[in-house]
């Protein structure tokens, strides 16, 4: 006996929507830093998907690193590409881009994104998700009060121990990042952020071992500790910093960002998609998604970074888009490099002696 057509229809219909992945709405797992993922953008995914999104937040790229090497699955992350990315990309923690999956990347900055190629030749493996430059948040009144001869503008007054000592009952602050520190104390030094030598980077740490004292390593709670006044110094994200110095302003109390005059960090993190993941395609998807100008903006807006999709910088609010310390202009872009990937060698070496580093705690004089 046949089965009637209408009934054959339905039960093909019924036995799609169980056999589809998007039917039954797979959950997409995304592996970001902390606060820097807007709520709005995930519910707005989920809303026109019909995919979740299952947030999970790291507070270091080494610690995001850790995570991916121990074979961690998430669909989606956001490694910073140098000099993370490309090493990560040779170890085969990502996987290749489909990019007829992600029309949007096309509409990228042409120049931001060949800035982070010299992590990913040909930018295979990743699009820019946010970028920005690494500097430090000071409160200069409560400096110069302590130290008023102090120059504000210089890598000096956190890695020179007799600036630094000035200011450690009110509170001073470095990324517990290796990879963000070893450069900007060779740029203190008078060195190449980019040198990999051995026996500087050994007056890389002879330095901060002097300054050891009188700083807290922290990469979680800097900025916040800022803008309350728990710290007068901190070295961290162009982002972190400004969104601290607005935080404070409402409050009557003065903060700047701080792009030294011997240069800066300019970094780029990433969309990328690690080996590990179940869920590829919807992975492209939330890229595309990210990409469109009103979501990127959100980043902005919301956290103080740029974005490299030029149609969202309208979207951005006009003193956030005029913020030399969110957009940094061409004369200051200039004045900014981008990290090199380094040997493995190098890295192992860097990363011993930061933990030798973290263990050396000695009371402030």
């Amino acid at each position: 006996m046949s089965m009637p057509k209408n009934l054959c229809r339905v039960m093909l219909v019924v036995f799609a929507a169980f056999a589809s992945p998007a039917a039954h709405g797979a959950e997409l797992t995304l592996y970001n830093w902390a606060d820097y993922t807007p709520r709005s953008v995930l519910d707005d995914f989920a809303a026109e998907t019909g995919h979740r999104v299952k947030l999970k937040t790291f507070e270091t790229a080494e610690e995001m690193e850790a995570a991916l090497q121990s074979g961690a699955v998430f669909d989606l992350t956001v490694p910073t590409a140098q000099p993370y990315f490309g090493p990560q990309i040779q170890q085969g923690l990502f996987q290749p881009l489909d990019m007829n999956l992600i029309p949007r990347a096309s509409t990228l900055d042409a120049r931001l994104m060949k800035g982070a190629a010299d992590a990913d030749p040909g930018n295979k493996y990743g699009v820019i998700y946010a970028w920005g430059t690494t500097g430090f948040g000071i409160d200069a009144a409560a400096l110069t009060k302590r130290f008023p001869e102090v120059q504000l503008d210089s890598w000096q007054l956190i890695f020179d121990e007799q600036s630094v000592r000035r200011f450690a009952d009110c509170g001073v602050s470095l990324l517990d990042s290796p990879s963000e520190v070893v450069p900007h104390v060779m740029l203190a030094l008078g060195k190449d952020p980019n040198n990999q030598s051995l026996a500087d980077l050994e007056e890389v740490f002879a330095r901060l071992q002097k300054i050891r004292p009188y700083v807290q390593l922290n990469a979680e709670t800097y900025a916040d500790d800022l803008a309350a006044g728990k710290l007068c110094l901190a070295f961290g994200y162009s982002g972190d910093l400004v969104r601290a110095a607005e935080t404070a302003k409402a409050k009557g109390r003065a903060l700047t960002y701080i792009l030294p005059k011997e240069g800066a960090m300019m970094w780029f993190d990433m969309l990328a998609i690690p080996s590990t993941a179940k869920n590829y395609e919807i992975a492209h998807s939330f890229i595309n998604f990210m990409l469109k100008p009103e979501n990127a903006a959100k980043i902005s807006n919301e956290y103080l970074f740029a974005t490299a999709v030029p149609a969202s910088w309208d979207l951005v609010k006009p003193d956030l888009r005029k913020n030399p310390n969110i957009f940094p202009p061409a004369d200051v872009r200039q004045k900014l490099f981008v990290q090199k990937a380094i040997t493995p060698r190098f890295q192992r070496e860097i990363e011993r002696r930061w933990e030798e580093l973290k263990k050396s705690v000695t009371p402030v004089p």
